[in-house]
């Protein structure tokens, strides 16, 4: 099936806290969208165990946004490193 584009516009605030969850997960921002609308509008009612993935594949995702905000803040508030150090650590060591 062809792909084609879908556009839309935001509020400068919803963007660039979108960016920031694409940037948190080592993705572009148009690649986090695409996941983002599939896995809500593009699977939605085919499959129950599909259904059940993509539930799955959103708690993941939401956990590793989680995950990278409290090691972060840990490292930065327990060592010297900087938050930009820490932040670079976790998305190194913990999430590739």
């Amino acid at each position: 099936m062809a792909r084609v584009p879908l556009n839309t516009r935001v509020d400068a605030h919803v963007r660039d806290a979108f960016a920031q969850m694409a940037a948190d997960q080592n993705k572009s921002v148009g690649e986090l969208l695409r996941e983002v609308v599939i896995d809500y509008v593009g699977n939605a009612g085919a499959d129950p165990v599909r259904d059940d993935l993509t539930e799955v594949r959103r708690e993941v995702r939401a956990l590793r946004a989680s995950l990278l905000t409290a090691v972060a803040g840990l490292l930065h508030n327990l060592s010297d490193a900087s938050a930009e150090e820490a932040e670079r650590w976790v998305r190194t060591n913990l999430l590739e």
